[in-house]
């Protein structure tokens, strides 16, 4: 596990897009560029130099219930990789990050079609309570 750097935004791209995201790797530099360590972080899993996949998390203040919670923005596993526990892994990093960042709740979203990801996620503990809208800008 390691931090990933703007050097990977191809790579994270294609990972991304393993999700359905259609992003470039333009797209993601971008987005590296405007993140702080103090704030945000991506890591990335990897074997003999290969990335297998990588979670992203973010702090974000929540004034009304007096803490900030930790936001998984994004977690993938290669295709080839998923169900080799990858997926665990980057999942506890996560969790280490968002406990550095000082964080009380580490969140995530997952696409209502990607019933096996939320298999995995209910076996690793994780309980769904809310509904999320959203509307673009």
């Amino acid at each position: 596990m390691r931090a990933g750097t703007a050097a990977d935004a191809g790579t994270l791209a294609a990972l991304f897009r393993q999700l359905g995201h259609p992003v470039t790797g333009e797209d993601v530099r971008a987005q590296l560029a405007g993140m702080t360590p103090d704030r945000d972080r991506v890591l990335v899993a990897e074997r003999a130099g290969v990335a297998l996949g990588a979670v992203v998390v973010s702090s974000t203040p929540f004034p009304h219930e007096g803490h900030a919670r930790a936001r998984i923005t994004a977690l993938v596993v290669d295709e080839g990789e998923r169900g080799s526990g990858v997926g665990a892994v980057l999942l506890r990093a996560a969790e280490r990050v968002g406990r550095e960042l000082g964080c009380a709740v580490l969140e995530l979203t997952t696409g209502a079609e990607r019933s096996g990801a939320h298999r995995f996620y209910e076996r690793e503990g994780y309980t769904s309570h809310s509904v999320r809208y959203h509307r673009p800008l």
